[in-house]
């Protein structure tokens, strides 16, 4: 009968580290997210950085399968005109491409088909 005692010892410490394990999984995988993220935006700012003034930057939380994405605003360095670039950084090789800047308002926004 000593096997159900450890049975019911067993059982308790299972209910209870299972819910702590999990708890402590989902902190370092915010952790992790939120690295990802500052990452993001960091690498996306330095490969904006010579030619585009980045005023704001909205990184995707989570990004896609294979790239972190990331939406900065700004101005062409020596002009004032506000516009929006993309950026898409490739988790596997931490490396960022930008796009060509964008006027915010676009022929879409504007209520124009293209």
């Amino acid at each position: 009968m000593q096997y159900a005692k450890y049975g019911r010892v067993a059982l308790a410490i299972i209910t209870v580290g299972i819910p702590l394990l999990s708890t402590m999984a989902s902190a370092s995988s915010e952790e992790a997210w939120s690295d990802f993220r500052a990452n993001v935006e960091k690498t996306c700012r330095a490969a904006a950085a010579d030619s585009f003034n980045v005023e704001t930057i909205a990184v995707d939380p989570f990004g896609s399968k294979h790239f972190g994405l990331a939406r900065l605003t700004g101005h062409e360095r020596g002009t004032k005109k506000r516009l929006q670039i993309l950026c898409a950084y490739d988790k596997q090789t931490q490396q960022a491409e930008i796009g060509g800047p964008m006027d915010i308002k676009t022929d879409m926004q504007a209520g124009k088909r293209q």
